[in-house]
Order: C-alpha cells, then structure tokens, then sequence
C-alpha cells in the first residue's frame, strides 16, 4: 500500500478543506479550476484568490485569449 492517500481521502480532505473556507485546485488533463465555499470564505481570503486568478494567463479551449 502506498503512503499517499487514495483518491478518497483527497477527496475527504477536499471536501474538508472547503467546509472551512480554504481554497482547492480541482484539475484535470483540461485544466484546473480554484474552488471556494462562498459561505466559508473570509474576505482577506478571497482576496488573495482574487489576486491569485488575476495573476494567470489562460486560453479557452479554442486557444483563443480571453480579455
């Protein structure tokens, strides 16, 4: 048995995470996403993410840039 957790205790831990209010990257061979419980989170908090989204450049599937 490997050390690492199974995907279901990364997913518990996901789930746990957003239930106090801290962000999550939920990604794929598409892409990724930065989730947040928008009941949890304080506002310095989403700020930061806020901050964080806004500092990355990202195409649509089509490869056309978005504005």
């Amino acid at each position: 048995m490997p050390l690492g957790p199974t995907i279901i205790e990364r997913l518990n831990r996901a789930r746990a995470d957003l239930r106090m209010g801290v962000p999550v990257v939920l990604a794929d061979m598409r892409g990724a996403a930065l989730v947040v419980a928008a009941e949890e989170v304080d506002a310095a908090r989403l700020a930061d993410c806020a901050r964080w989204a806004a500092s990355w450049r990202w195409r649509s599937p089509t490869g056309e840039r978005q504005r």
